[in-house]
C-alpha cells in the first residue's frame, strides 16, 4: 500500500529467477540461478534450501501449500511447502524446464527450449499431453484463473492461447517487440472464469 520495503531476503549465491507465495501468504519460494530454491518463513524469518540442478523456477499451488519447481537439469520437482519434504520427480524436459505454472485445476504447464509446452497433473507428475506449434524455444506460460486457457510465449516471438484440456492452439498473437528479456505472460484477474 505504501511502495516502501517492508523486508529484504538474502542468502542466494546466484541470480534469483522467479519467485512465488503460497496460498496462504505465509511461504515465499525463491528459484535461483545458484542451483537452489530458498523456503522462506515470512513469519518465523527463516529458510529452507531445497536443491536442484541447473536454474529453477517455481509456482506454487492456489490451494494448499504445494511447489513446483522446475530446472536446468529437465526435472520437474513437486514439494510439501509446510515440510521441504520431496513429494515426487519426473523427467520433463531436455534440455531444460525454462518456466512453470500450476492451474487451478490441477494442472502443471512446463516450456523448454525444446520448443513444446508440456501438461503434467499436479497429484502424480504424469504427463497428460505436449502442445507443439511453436518454432522456436518455449518461455514462459500462465493459466487463466479458471484454468481453461493457457498462454505461452517463445523466442519465435508469438503468444499462443491454448485450451489445456484438449490441446487445441486458439490463437497465435504477435509478440510486442521489447527490450524486456524474457517475455512475460499473466491472464487479468477480472477476466471471466473461462
Amino acid at each position: 500500500a505504501s511502495s516502501r520495503c517492508e523486508r529484504t531476503l538474502e542468502g542466494h549465491t546466484g541470480g534469483v529467477l522467479s519467485v512465488a507465495f503460497a496460498p496462504s501468504g505465509r511461504l515465499l519460494a525463491s528459484g535461483s540461478a545458484d542451483n537452489t530454491v530458498r523456503l522462506w518463513d515470512l513469519t518465523a524469518e527463516d529458510s529452507r534450501d531445497l536443491y536442484h540442478t541447473g536454474r529453477v523456477q517455481v509456482a506454487f499451488s492456489s490451494q494448499v501449500e504445494r511447489l513446483v519447481t522446475g530446472g536446468g537439469d529437465g526435472v520437474l520437482r513437486l514439494w510439501d511447502g509446510g515440510t521441504g519434504a520431496p513429494l515426487w520427480q519426473v523427467e520433463a524436459h531436455s534440455p531444460y524446464v525454462q518456466g512453470v505454472a500450476w492451474s487451478s485445476a490441477g494442472v502443471l504447464a512446463t516450456t523448454s527450449g525444446d520448443k513444446t509446452v508440456k501438461l503434467h497433473e499436479a497429484a502424480t507428475g504424469c504427463l497428460i499431453r505436449t502442445l507443439e506449434g511453436h518454432t522456436a524455444a518455449t518461455r514462459m506460460v500462465a493459466f487463466s484463473s479458471g484454468g481453461r486457457l493457457l498462454a505461452s510465449t517463445s523466442c519465435d516471438g508469438t503468444v499462443r492461447l491454448w485450451r489445456p484440456d484438449t490441446g487445441d492452439c486458439l490463437a497465435i498473437l504477435p509478440e510486442p517487440a521489447s527490450d524486456v528479456w524474457p517475455p512475460g505472460v499473466a491472464f487479468h484477474p477480472r477476466l471471466p472464469r473461462l
